[in-house]
């Protein structure tokens, strides 16, 4: 099933809502539709997402209710409904969510069209003779492949992220030789996989387009244009990208919940290749790697640590590329494939469960040492890390690769996190003569008796000797 993604306007109250849903449904299948609401004003809400299908009479055939929840600033709500049509036809879904605050109530609402088809084949007609044809199938073939994409998204100054792309064939001849092509100005862009050799009738390829926005990249809306061409048949489509400020753990948490909902599609995919007796051994260790890496940046992100956690989402990000590329050379002609025996069929579940078995021991493990590590070693790995990051910024500046406004802002977001750590430190390890020190120190730059430039200095040699005497202890 292939689904497009429409954003919709965001509120007077700063609601926001992603609508995703099937274009086309084959009788017999079912269809999916998924929301995700997310809380972007400035109060806590208490909202409800509802679901209705209507037929082209607008007749309602079904209908899906959430609970009614609490979501705090900037907090999201999904929710999904799975629909089986029984008659072919125009059909219209709708997705509301009705909210309230302590200074409102409102409802927002998107609707969109789908058609559910006939499974029939319509049968071949050669057409005798001939002296070309312009490039026109013959009649009674049907070459259609369809496109799932979002609509927009937001992303930040300096930040990468992954669009995926779905093509699914609803003709009734495969379509080969399928490639993508992107139009996108200043932010960089990479596709993969590069092409899929064939996609057989009702299957799905996957194409990921990885972006990275530029930290000079300026603040506004930017249009990519992207192309799915075959041999058979071309479709063209549109995603606007946001660019906003930087706001690093904002930038984190988004791209956590990206990769999850990725990672899940592609386990579903997996799960389908294997089902079509498709050889894709070699994408489960890319796809277990992903998870293992999104667990970390998870870990990470808890700790508030957001620098380690993005390290860790590039990495799943890398090898989510990997499983795109592997699935890709996975599809074949149906014609061609082979009967597997069932031997094989048991061998290759035997080593998905050893793979699974060990991925999973394998994070138990690093999970155990990340629990076991002392605090005032977390603590200190995190201040090495972002006064390396702040190092980074530095000459990033002094090369020209970054703005003044971009090293500002940046600057002093990492000299608040460094402060924050190190204070944490002098609560948690400091002697009572350290703490009262420190406590008069920062009431003195508080009161704008010292600078920060003496606050800052004095304060980390408190730090540096809190820390030489735990590694003495140590």
């Amino acid at each position: 099933m292939t689904t497009i993604g429409i954003s919709i306007a965001q509120s007077t109250s700063g609601e926001f809502i992603y609508f995703l849903y099937p274009s086309q449904v084959t009788l017999g299948n079912s269809a999916t539709f998924d929301t995700i609401f997310e809380n972007t004003g400035n109060t806590n809400i208490t909202a409800q997402i509802q679901i209705h299908v209507k037929d082209s009479s607008l007749n309602t055939v079904a209908s899906f209710y959430d609970d009614n929840y609490t979501l705090r600033i900037r907090d999201t709500r999904s929710f999904s409904a799975t629909w089986t049509p029984t008659a072919t036809g125009t059909y219209w879904v709708i997705a509301n969510a009705s909210y309230n605050s302590s200074t409102e109530s409102n409802t927002t609402e998107q609707n969109a069209s789908f058609t559910v088809v006939s499974t029939e084949v319509v049968p071949v007609i050669e057409i005798p003779g001939g002296g070309g044809g312009g490039g026109e199938a013959p009649l009674g073939i049907t070459y259609n492949q369809t496109l799932g994409h979002i609509g927009s998204i937001n992303l930040a100054l300096g930040e990468s992220y992954i669009i995926p792309v779905y093509v699914t064939n609803y003709g009734n001849r495969e379509l080969h030789n399928l490639s993508l092509s992107v139009v996108l100005e200043k932010i960089e862009w990479d596709i993969t996989p590069k092409s899929v050799s064939v996609l057989p009738i009702n299957s799905t390829a996957m194409f990921y387009i990885s972006v990275y926005v530029p930290l000079d990249a300026l603040i506004k809306n930017y249009t990519l244009d992207f192309t799915l061409e075959s041999n058979e048949v071309t479709n063209t489509g549109q995603i606007i990208i946001i660019v906003y400020p930087i706001e690093l753990c904002t930038e984190v948490e988004r791209a956590i919940k990206n990769y999850k909902s990725i990672i899940n599609q592609a386990n579903a995919e997996i799960e389908k290749a294997i089902f079509e007796k498709r050889n894709v051994s070699s994408a489960l260790p890319y796809l277990l790697k992903a998870k293992e890496e999104l667990e970390l940046a998870k870990k990470y992100y808890e700790l508030n640590d957001c620098i380690v956690a993005k390290e860790h989402l590039e990495l799943v990000r890398e090898n989510l590329k990997e499983v795109a590329s592997e699935l890709a050379k996975s599809i074949k002609s149906r014609i061609k494939i082979m009967i597997i025996s069932t031997w094989w069929i048991v061998g290759v579940v035997l080593i998905i469960l050893i793979l699974i078995i060990f991925i999973v021991a394998l994070i138990a493990k690093r999970k155990r040492k990340v629990v076991t590590k002392p605090l005032i070693t977390i603590l200190k790995e995190k201040r090495e890390e972002l006064k390396k990051s702040l190092n980074n910024l530095k000459k990033s500046y002094v090369r020209k690769q970054i703005n003044e406004r971009t090293y500002n802002q940046k600057r002093i977001e990492i000299e608040k996190e460094i402060g924050r750590v190190e204070e944490q430190i002098l609560m948690q390890f400091g002697s009572e003569r350290q703490k009262t020190v420190f406590e008069d120190l920062k009431k003195a730059y508080t009161e704008g008796i010292i600078s920060k430039e003496i606050y800052n200095s004095t304060r980390e040699k408190l730090i540096n000797t809190i820390i030489s005497k735990q590694n003495t202890k140590g």
